[in-house]
């Protein structure tokens, strides 16, 4: 999948990209580590044998890490004399992927020249084919050089946070596609949480402050800062999503998760940032339990 979708056609690529982790965490997620590990190692294998190395070095970083790490920290359970007390909560899985995901476009980078100054031609050609192609009364028609530059620069700053953020929002949609198809299979091995209340630890939101320290002071700090911020605030959104469940299905308001989702594809730049500020208030002040009964019976694992 991964080879047909980075060498494929661009139809075929937007297909398969997005799924490539599937696979390997449904055959983690359904028969454990093991099975995770060697799924891992024998893709990885076989593309450094049929492309490059270098090629499989990237998928290890990009997909296989990852797909064992959410594997082992999924079926990772506390005990005590002998019997089960908990499974690893799915709020800290989210956050180790978060965390995963804010350093991976420093690991990805580190392939391919170490800076994303590498990218300044590639978008230079880019933004000068734009301006020459637009039509003309187009106001990219208009860009002089300097701003043809400026607008590069803007974007090799923000690739870190583009790159972060779309792994992580792939990552944990095939997380959760997995998790569902592997559970109708009757073969999950641990018991399916209850998503409503899914909670992260406060020492989150001092991370992402800490990220947008980075961003301040720039340099490789910077980099890992911009991509510390895509990533974190795809996993704050996943939580302002989740209240917003909990809300609705406690008020049997069905009607705000559509209003919700409707939002996000018609205002997306201001309804996603907004659920992102009702993650960080809901971790900070656990608002959702005083305002909400939490169940009784809460599955194993959920918070």
């Amino acid at each position: 999948m991964f080879y047909s979708a980075a060498r494929g056609a661009v139809g075929l690529s937007i297909l398969l990209l997005p799924l490539v982790p599937l696979p390997m965490l449904i055959v983690g997620f359904g028969w454990g580590r093991s099975a995770a590990i060697a799924a891992a190692l024998v893709s990885t294998v076989a593309l450094a044998i049929a492309v490059a190395p270098s090629f499989a070095v990237g998928y290890g970083l990009a997909l296989a890490l990852p797909a064992v790490g959410l594997t082992h920290l999924l079926l990772l359970a506390r005990y005590e004399n002998g019997a089960l007390v908990d499974w690893y909560p799915i709020g800290r899985m989210l956050v180790a992927l978060a965390l995963y995901g804010a350093a991976l476009p420093v690991l990805l980078i580190s392939l391919d020249g170490g800076s994303y100054a590498v990218m300044v031609p590639e978008f230079t050609r880019f933004f000068e084919k734009l301006a020459q192609q637009a039509p003309p009364d187009s106001g990219w028609r208009s860009l002089d050089p300097s701003q043809v530059q400026a607008l590069v620069d803007l974007w090799v700053q923000m690739m870190p946070a583009v790159v972060a953020s779309y792994w992580m929002a792939f990552f944990a949609v095939n997380a959760y596609l997995a998790g569902r198809i592997v559970r109708v299979s009757g073969l999950l091995l641990r018991p399916w949480p209850n998503l409503h209340w899914l909670t992260y630890p406060k020492t989150f939101v001092a991370a992402f402050a800490l990220a947008l320290v980075g961003v301040v002071v720039g340099g490789s700090a910077g980099v890992l800062g911009v991509g510390a911020l895509g990533a974190f605030t795809v996993a704050f959104m996943l939580q302002g999503l989740s209240v917003v469940h909990a809300v609705a299905h406690h008020r049997s308001a069905t009607w705000l998760i559509s209003a919700v989702y409707a939002g996000i594809i018609v205002a997306g730049a201001l309804v996603m940032p907004l659920l992102a500020l009702l993650s960080i208030t809901e971790t900070l002040t656990r608002l959702r339990s005083r305002v909400l009964p939490i169940p009784p019976a809460l599955p194993l694992g959920s918070i």
